[in-house]
C-alpha cells in the first residue's frame, strides 16, 4: 500500500492532514475528521460515505466513475487495519456488492431468530433478517446495528416462507447486495397443540407449510448459492472442512419424540429432521454443512402465534403460560441463538438445547422411554 500526503478537502475543519491510500482504487482525500471528499468540492453532507454508512469492504475498481455512484468508496477513511472485516451496509447503489461473511435467517423478526440474527452481528457477519413483519424486521436491523457497534449491521427483506416468489426474491435481494452466503438459518416457525381428534386438517396443513415446507423450499431456493460458496471444500474430506457454508434447521424435542397432544405439530418438527438428515447425504461431498438445533420448551413469545385446540383449549394455553414462566428447564431464545451460531461454527450435524430435553430424547432412542407422561407434555 503507498500514501502521500495531501491538503485538507475544501470546508473540512483544519487538523491533522492524514495520507491517501491508493489500492488501484478511487483516490479518496480525508481530514482530520475522517470526512471523505471525492468529487465532492464542497464536501457536502449529503454525499458524505460516511454519513451514508459505507464501509471499507466496498472495492471500488480503479476506473470507476464515482460521479455514477457518489455513495460507495474503496478505502475506509481511518485506519483499515482498525475496521472489522464484515463492516457493511445495505442502502448501497450500484452493482457493488458487499464482502464478509453474511447469514439469512428467516423467522427472523422474533424469538429465536431475533437473538440468532443478534448473536451474528456480534460476531461480525452481514446479517439478513426475513419474516412476514417489517416493522418488527426494521426495529431487528436496528438492534443488529448496536449489538454490532456498526451501521448497517443488518437488512431486512419482508418475506412469507410459503410463498415459493417470495422466498426467491429473497434470494434475489441477498445475491445483489453480497458475494455469497455462508449460513442460512431456518428459524420460521409456528406451534399447535390438541389431541389429534380436535386437530383439525386445516391446521396440520399450516404446521406443514410454514414448519417444513417452508424450510424446504428455502433450503432449496439457496441451495445453488451455497454450493457456490463449498466449491474449495469438495472431495472425499468437504465433510471435515471449517469454511464449508452451513444450512441450519430448528427442528425441536417433539420431532425426535413422540409429544402427546401434539401430533401435527410433532410431524412437521420430525418432517424436518428427516429432510435434514437425507439432505445431508446429497450436499455433504458438494461441501455444504447441514445442521440441526433441536429446542425443547422456549420462552419466546410464539404463544402469541399458537393454536390450541379442543374443549379446553384457551385453559390450555393458559397453563402453557403459566408452565413456561415457572418452568425451571425451558430456555430462552438467547440460549437457543448461542446453540445455532456454535451449531454453524463447529459444523456439527445435530445440536440439543437443554440438557433435561437432550436426556429423555436420549432416553426414548436407547431405551424406548415416552416422555408423554412428564409434566410438561
Amino acid at each position: 500500500m503507498r500514501g502521500r500526503q495531501v491538503a485538507p478537502a475544501p470546508g473540512s475543519a483544519p487538523g491533522r492532514v492524514r495520507p491517501v491510500i491508493m489500492r488501484r482504487c478511487v483516490q479518496i482525500r480525508a481530514d482530520a475528521n475522517g470526512n471523505g471528499n471525492y468529487n465532492n468540492p464542497n464536501n457536502d453532507p449529503a454525499n458524505n460515505p460516511l454519513a451514508n454508512g459505507v464501509s471499507p469492504n466496498y472495492r471500488v475498481p480503479y476506473n470507476t466513475n464515482v460521479n455514477a455512484a457518489p455513495r460507495v468508496l474503496a478505502p475506509f477513511l481511518t485506519n483499515p487495519a482498525t475496521q472489522p472485516a464484515s463492516a457493511i451496509t445495505p442502502a448501497i447503489e450500484g452493482n457493488f456488492k458487499a464482502t464478509g461473511r453474511t447469514v439469512v435467517i428467516t423467522g427472523g423478526s422474533q424469538g429465536v431468530g431475533r437473538a440468532a440474527a443478534l448473536v451474528f452481528a456480534r460476531k461480525g457477519y452481514n446479517v439478513v433478517v426475513a419474516a412476514r413483519e417489517p416493522t418488527r424486521l426494521q426495529h431487528v436491523v436496528e438492534d443488529c446495528a448496536a449489538a454490532a457497534g456498526r451501521v448497517g449491521a443488518a437488512m431486512a427483506v419482508p418475506c412469507d416462507v410459503t410463498n415459493e416468489r417470495q422466498v426467491q426474491a429473497l434470494v434475489n435481494t441477498v445475491l445483489a447486495k453480497f458475494e455469497g452466503v455462508d449460513v442460512v438459518v431456518n428459524a420460521a416457525g409456528v406451534f399447535a397443540r390438541g389431541s389429534f381428534m380436535d386437530t383439525p386438517a386445516a391446521e396440520a396443513k399450516r404446521l406443514m407449510d410454514v414448519n417444513y415446507l417452508g424450510p424446504y423450499m428455502v433450503a432449496q431456493a439457496f441451495m445453488p448459492v451455497l454450493f457456490k460458496g463449498g466449491l474449495k471444500a469438495r472431495g472425499p474430506l468437504a465433510a471435515f472442512a471449517p469454511e464449508r457454508p452451513s444450512l441450519i434447521f430448528l427442528t425441536g424435542f417433539s420431532g425426535k419424540v413422540p409429544t402427546k397432544y401434539m401430533s401435527a405439530f410433532s410431524a412437521s418438527k420430525a418432517a424436518l429432521e428427516t429432510l435434514a438428515s437425507t439432505l445431508r447425504t446429497e450436499v455433504e461431498s458438494q461441501g455444504v454443512h447441514v445442521g440441526v438445533v433441536q429446542p425443547g420448551l422456549v420462552k419466546s413469545n410464539f404463544m402469541e402465534r399458537a393454536a390450541f385446540y379442543g374443549k379446553s383449549g384457551e385453559e390450555d394455553r393458559r397453563s402453557f403460560r403459566q408452565l413456561l414462566r415457572g418452568l425451571p428447564i425451558s430456555q430462552t431464545p438467547a440460549e437457543v441463538a448461542d446453540a445455532v451460531y456454535n451449531c454453524a461454527a463447529s459444523k456439527s450435524n445435530e445440536v440439543s438445547v437443554g440438557l433435561p430435553f437432550a436426556a429423555a430424547a436420549q432416553a426414548y432412542k436407547f431405551v424406548g422411554l415416552n416422555p408423554s407422561a412428564v409434566p410438561f407434555t
